[in-house]
């Protein structure tokens, strides 16, 4: 068995690690969903006919987002410097 981990380095994705531009409630204004729910379980309001298009539609704004993403100044260098030392590394996101 290897070392225990004594420490381990959590990055948050959106801001930290890349820039992303999720405007959530557009989407959902987009999807006619209610504001006030996460994106996802506006989804899950609708009748089941309906949510696999609207997943569909989910993963194609997310496909296109994620090709716009950019990573901040310095975050793969980080990252990739905390590997090498082998150094747990994670990442939290929404």
């Amino acid at each position: 068995m290897g070392e225990p981990v004594k420490w381990v380095w959590i990055f948050d994705l959106d801001g930290t690690l890349v820039h992303s531009e999720h405007d959530y409630r557009a989407m959902k204004e987009r999807l006619g969903l209610p504001q006030q729910l996460a994106l996802l379980e506006g989804i899950a309001t609708r009748p089941e006919a309906d949510r696999p298009e609207l997943l569909a539609q989910v993963e194609a704004w997310e496909d296109e987002l994620a090709a716009r993403t950019t990573p901040v100044a310095g975050a793969r260098e980080v990252v990739q410097a905390l590997r090498e030392r082998r150094r747990a590394v994670g990442i939290l996101t929404r």
